[in-house]
């Protein structure tokens, strides 16, 4: 029972690092309009935490109801239909947050360092520059950051990052 307690846990520690990470991008300010491209980036920034605050709240109580239906014996159409509803919300949620920063331009930052397509693998989903020693960059595409595979500890973060549902998966198993 009280595995779904440490998988919620985990999916705390995994959006607290995400926030941290999106702290510490890179602000790359544009030389025309420094202040204006310092306060898009903080908007940016803001926008972005502020829906990692919401998807990890959402994930904390998925499993609390995934806790309270095998605490309770509820049926398990519950779970899947929470489950379900979990996926359309986080969906939902990252298309209005998508639609919203492209309303008030916040989505187009220049940040001139990471903009080079040659940096930029596999339909820009991947960004590898080692001479840029930032770690996260602006996405080419406009939307989120991306990890510097250069960088030794983008690669670090990468493992954990892909390490963690694996994790979560041994832990719910043996409830599943």
């Amino acid at each position: 029972m009280f595995l779904l307690n440490m998988v919620q846990a985990l999916n705390i520690t995994v959006f607290f690092c995400y926030h941290v990470l999106i702290s510490r991008a890179r602000t790359s300010l544009d030389p025309q309009d420094r202040e204006g491209s310092l306060q898009k980036q903080f908007k940016h920034k803001r926008i972005h935490s502020i829906f990692a605050w919401g998807a990890s709240l959402l994930m904390v109580i998925f499993y609390g109801v995934a806790q309270a239906i095998a605490l309770y014996g509820w049926k398990g159409e519950l779970l899947i239909l929470s489950g379900m509803l979990l996926c359309v919300a986080l969906l939902l949620a990252l298309i209005c947050v998508m639609l919203y920063l492209r309303l008030k331009g916040v989505d187009q930052l220049k940040d001139v360092p990471s903009m080079e397509e040659r940096h930029w693998k596999w339909l820009g989903s991947i960004y590898v520059n080692p001479e840029d020693p930032a770690l996260i960059v602006p996405n080419i595409n406009g939307f989120g950051w991306m990890i510097n595979m250069a960088n030794p500890q983008g690669k670090i973060i990468i493992a954990a990052t892909l390490a963690i549902p694996v994790i979560e998966l041994i832990l719910i198993w043996p409830i599943l």
